[in-house]
């Protein structure tokens, strides 16, 4: 037991885990046009930390509803999508189960 109801297995450092993206620009996928069904455009990103105010009791802050109100639209913006419903992928990392 960590703490409350988090197990050690339930919490890890950013670091664990494993993934892979092979990125690739336009000319390399017009040279080989068969790979251009499994290509995605990666039009914008971000990357936003918990401030103090996550721990004030409320538990929305606690699992990052205000980071996420407050870091959607500037994501939107750099990837100059207008609504977030014109996304059909997003990857969201969080390093605890709880959240």
């Amino acid at each position: 037991m960590i703490d409350a109801l988090m197990t050690k297995l339930q919490c890890c450092p950013t670091s664990d885990g494993g993934a892979a993206a092979v990125i690739a620009s336009q000319a390399f996928l017009e040279a080989r046009p068969e790979l251009k069904s499994q290509a995605i455009l990666i039009a914008g990103q971000g990357m936003a930390t918990d401030t103090p105010s996550a721990f004030n009791g409320n538990p929305a802050s606690l699992v990052g509803g205000p980071i996420i109100r407050s870091h959607v639209p500037q994501v939107l913006k750099r990837a100059g999508i207008d609504s977030i419903h014109d996304i059909k992928l997003i990857e969201l990392h969080d390093c605890f189960s709880a959240a």
